[in-house]
């Protein structure tokens, strides 16, 4: 399983299955197939007036459709890299 969380916004009625579909291969070059919701985040700080919702996506990497299992920064001014990691939701989720 490949987890995507790119910081990302969703354009006007696109699913989330597509919005993670097109994120990461904007942002990484790879493509994605069998899309799954992983967990959804709500996070507020009322201190802040901060509200975000963070929606992780499960997905398997397209090498078919990709041709190679790397990803590439394709937007090295926003990030200065892109890999691969294995990620436990439930710990992030709950580090305590």
């Amino acid at each position: 399983m490949c987890l995507t969380k790119p910081p990302i916004s969703t354009y006007s009625r696109e699913k989330w299955t597509e919005c993670a579909q097109r994120e990461t291969e904007e942002e990484t070059g790879l493509k994605i197939k069998n899309l799954k919701l992983g967990t959804v985040v709500n996070t507020i700080v009322k201190d802040v007036q901060y509200h975000y919702v963070t929606v992780f996506m499960e997905a398997d990497l397209d090498v078919e459709q990709s041709g190679k299992t790397d990803p590439v920064n394709m937007e090295p001014h926003k990030c200065e890299s892109k890999s691969i990691q294995s990620f436990n939701i439930t710990t992030w989720a709950n580090p305590c």
